[in-house]
């Protein structure tokens, strides 16, 4: 167990603030510096706001100068706050403290990373790994790094090695599968199999994600692979109860494959299943874009089709 997992083990519920705080930064391994940013073992710390948070920790500071792990805690308040200049102030005096809280490095990693500094914080993610070889927050933070930096190979190994790292009962987040597959696509264009098949592997372990299967969806049709797009997109709409988005994007499909008549007939579905919704969901905005773009992909493929030009 790392050193950064050791001290977060214990560490109280995160309030409503700092989560929402999180899901703004998108960083995966968010749980585990939050939860280190809000271990001080106080009442106070239980539902307070950011100043709140801040004044308590100053206090606890006050009374406890050389705790390092106190400085980091307040460090990464301002990380999410994105006050970098105090949260770089407050790593630098941690690690004066601590040399050995090598809890900072991967800290410091995830506000450069934030800040748009790849190559500085693969640098101290690097550092931190060296010590905790394996640490799946870790590589997932330094795979995103790696991806900024178009260092794309490197990524997707990152993120191969955090998908196995992460063993039950946790399993990895959609997102690691479908970065991963935009690192290999980016890596190597004329080898998209590969992100296909670790695209596979996440459904194969996570289950039916949409996500997952639109993502392979379109390099299948990258790969001029019509057919398996559309058995991907059977296993989506069969397991949804609107159907007007899916037979849109099923004539789509069948108009690149060249299959003008389907084509049209399933944009025709499509625009049938949106007229025989109710008036109220017509009328979302959605619903109205999803119609409009339908009539001009069928209107089209029409054209096209009366023309004798085939699909457009």
């Amino acid at each position: 167990m790392s050193a950064l997992h050791r001290s977060t083990r214990n560490s109280p519920r995160r309030p409503p603030d700092v989560r929402h705080a999180l899901r703004r930064t998108g960083i995966l391994a968010a749980t585990c510096c939050v939860a280190l940013a809000l271990s001080l073992q106080s009442p106070a710390l239980a539902h307070p706001g950011f100043e709140e948070q801040v004044r308590s920790l100053d206090a606890a500071i006050a009374a406890d100068p050389g705790n390092a792990s106190l400085y980091l805690q307040r460090g990464e308040l301002h990380r999410i706050h994105r006050e970098w200049s105090a949260a770089k102030s407050d790593y630098r005096r941690a690690r004066g403290l601590d040399p050995a809280l090598d809890a900072v490095d991967y800290c410091d990693g995830r506000m450069l990373l934030e800040r748009g500094r790849y190559r500085a914080a693969r640098a101290a993610l690097d550092r931190f790994l060296a010590a905790h070889p394996g640490d799946a927050p870790a590589l997932v933070t330094r795979a995103r790094a790696l991806l900024g930096a178009g260092l794309h190979a490197q990524a997707a190994a990152d993120y191969t090695q955090a998908i196995e790292r992460t063993t039950p009962p946790l399993a990895p987040m959609p997102e690691l599968y479908l970065e991963r597959a935009m690192a290999q696509e980016a890596a190597n264009k004329t080898r998209l199999d590969t992100a296909v098949q670790g695209l596979d592997e996440g459904i194969r372990r996570l289950g039916p994600v949409v996500t997952l299967q639109l993502a392979a969806i379109e390099l299948e049709l990258k790969l001029e692979r019509f057919d398996s797009a559309l058995a991907r997109l059977a296993t989506i709409s069969a397991r949804s109860a609107r159907q007007e988005a899916w037979l849109a994007r099923k004539g789509e499909i069948l108009a690149r494959a060249g299959r003008e008549a389907e084509a049209a007939e399933a944009l025709r579905a499509a625009l049938a299943t949106i007229g025989a919704l109710d008036e109220r969901r017509r009328a979302t905005p959605a619903v109205r874009a999803l119609e409009a773009n339908t009539r001009t992909s069928l209107g089209r493929l029409d054209a096209a089709r009366q023309s004798g030009g085939g699909a457009p």
